[in-house]
């Protein structure tokens, strides 16, 4: 395709992705400001021969029209996920849903090429926001060390998801801003071209262009590496955009391509406030409103921070996505946005902690994940007093695998950590103050979204609650399960069969309520995986109740597999209201 083609190609597919994103959800800010650099990609390199690795995956939309996909359906079960995932096509190498990984994976694969003594390329796509996290800097300081043949695109718009923060985003801004020393090389190539033999006197210019860019710019820490710099140009700009490429692909070193790009580019909306449009929500879901748990946990923790001057909160680039926005603002000497490095993130909370603050951590589930050493090391086993708030715990739904709250219970169990989960923002709030009564670790967990409306009663340490009363059988569950189970009683109710629902408000056995059962039949339900869950944790105690003939326990581990929408998760797994009636139906009346 021509350059005009291709043009009108970006035009296109921008229109496809506002649909696409309008009709299933998804991140659109991200996608939109990615579209030539991607065209680019595809001109100057041969997927799936070459290999593009997706830093994070927010940007791969266009990527996958490209490769022949359709994003009619995305994010739903019977269409493509919302990122790289290599069941739908060879030209994905990797499933991807966290960021800072791209490097690394890439380099292991360049290595394997070598090692192999293969020829083709491999390309990272790193976003700037994802490029300070803690494993992508790894990588790069072992590929400066051990250098082979790699390209790193860095896709500069000085977003993660929030604004970037830290000194390595600071760094690129210089190198974003440069334009002197663009603009310098770019008349000295024309003067020196334009010269009787002047193809030759480039070339030798070429050997004292380093001093002029450290003259004007300073030297890069990528050069310092021992990895080369190229750039830095224009994102939309898809000449330049392949010139660029085009002599990145000629490097026998490896290589670093800055390129500046405008998240949201091509929607007024999304440019104007690429935070909100970085993950959308499809028309359907427009205009819902409710009070969520994260809105409800920035509310409080921000009016107690207020009360308690020891309070400080810290997140891993998602201020706004984790409700933190309010206390930014209202108490910023003690917010600390990490960047995306959630290691660093609880490492931090410890040292608050052992300082004598009360640091509370605000995280999604699924990222959690990426602390666990630093939680079990720096935290549990020196038993301080830092309090997690995981959000999007249990189902999260469209965002798919990699995004599911399905882990965090066992990671946190295995190392005694206190553990909550809220029936609703009422219960959130009650735990908060509790937790910073304890000079233990703590965490609690909710769901994306809200929750059910309880009667308000107030909370018992470590004691279970009994939501609904009956005789029959007992449906013990937590968090966002709550509701399902409840309106399972009642389909259960109008077939004659008396329900106890059990909210399990602290996610350990409940030993007196255990030992107290009469009922002949329990039943446990989990959004999470059973391996370290709370079926798991009550099995040996429930042997203990010669009353209990039978248990059964069903979990999330089913649904993690789909990006669909919650319900759909749920009922994958079993664990929606009408399957959850028809298993206690069928259990109790055998």
């Amino acid at each position: 395709m021509n350059i005009a083609q291709l043009n009108d190609a970006a035009r296109e597919i921008r229109e496809e992705l506002v649909r696409a994103t309008d009709q299933n959800g998804g991140h659109l800010a991200s996608n939109l400001g990615t579209v030539e650099l991607t065209l680019a990609l595809h001109c100057v390199f041969d997927s799936p021969r070459d290999k593009m690795v997706f830093d994070v995956g927010h940007q791969a939309y266009t990527h996958k029209l490209l490769t022949g996909r359709s994003l009619e359906g995305m994010r739903h079960a019977n269409g493509v996920s919302g990122f790289p995932d290599f069941n739908e096509s060879e030209h994905d190498p990797f499933i991807v849903g966290h960021s800072a990984t791209a490097v690394s994976t890439a380099l292991g694969l360049a290595r394997a090429r070598d090692i192999k003594d293969e020829d083709f390329h491999i390309i990272a796509v790193v976003g700037d926001g994802a490029f300070g996290g803690g494993m992508n800097l790894e990588a790069v300081n072992d590929l400066g060390f051990n250098p082979t043949r790699l390209i790193i695109v860095l896709n500069d718009n000085g977003m993660s998801i929030s604004r970037n923060v830290g000194a390595l985003s600071r760094h690129m801004l210089k190198l974003r801003t440069a334009k002197g020393y663009v603009g310098f090389k770019k008349g000295m190539e024309r003067f020196l071209k334009g010269l009787p033999c002047g193809n030759f006197i480039f070339k030798a210019a070429l050997n004292v262009k380093n001093f002029f860019r450290r003259m004007l710019i300073g030297t890069t820490v990528f050069d310092n590496m021992g990895i080369k710099f190229i750039g830095s140009v224009d994102g939309h700009n898809i000449p330049e955009l392949k010139n660029i490429l085009q002599r990145a692909k000629e490097e026998t070193v490896p290589v670093l391509v800055q390129i500046r790009t405008l998240k949201g580019k091509g929607a007024e909306k999304a440019e104007n406030d690429p935070v909100a449009y970085h993950g959308v929500a499809s028309a359907l879901a427009n205009g819902k409103k409710e009070k969520t748990f994260t809105k409800s946990f920035g509310a409080f923790l921000t009016d107690m921070a207020r009360e308690n001057e020891k309070i400080c909160a810290i997140t891993a680039g998602m201020t706004d996505s984790t409700g933190l926005r309010a206390f930014a603002d209202a108490h910023h000497d003690r917010f600390f946005d990490v960047g995306i490095a959630e290691q660093h993130a609880f490492g931090l909370a410890a040292g608050l902690a052992k300082g004598g603050m009360r640091p509370v951590v605000a995280i999604y589930s699924t990222f959690l994940q990426r602390g666990a050493d630093q939680i079990f090391h720096d935290i549990a086993l020196q038993r301080l007093p830092v309090v997690m708030c995981i959000d999007r715990a249990g189902f999260v739904g469209q965002d798919g695998q990699t995004h599911q709250g399905a882990y965090d219970i066992a990671i946190l169990r295995a190392q005694g950590i206190k553990i909550m989960a809220p029936a609703d923002p009422y219960q959130l709030k009650q735990m908060l103050n509790y937790a910073f009564t304890l000079d233990v670790p703590c965490a609690i967990r909710y769901p994306k979204g809200g929750g059910c409306c309880l009667p308000q009663c107030e909370l018992v340490p470590d004691r279970w609650q009994s939501v609904k009363k009956g005789e029959d059988c007992i449906i013990v569950t937590f968090g966002a399960l709550l509701s399902q189970a409840l309106e399972a009683a009642g389909l259960l109710e109008a077939e004659g069969i008396s329900v106890e629902v059990v909210n399990a408000c602290f996610l350990a056995p409940d030993a007196q309520y255990i030992k107290d059962i009469t009922a002949n039949s329990l039943f446990v339900l989990e959004d999470n995986a059973y391996a370290g869950g709370l079926a798991e944790a009550i099995a040996g105690l429930v042997q203990n109740n010669e009353s209990i003939k039978h248990f059964a326990s069903v979990s999330g581990e089913a649904g993690f597999n789909i990006h669909d929408d919650v319900f759909a998760q749920l009922k994958a797994a079993g664990l929606d209201a009408a399957s959850i009636a028809e298993l206690v139906k069928n259990t109790v009346r055998t």
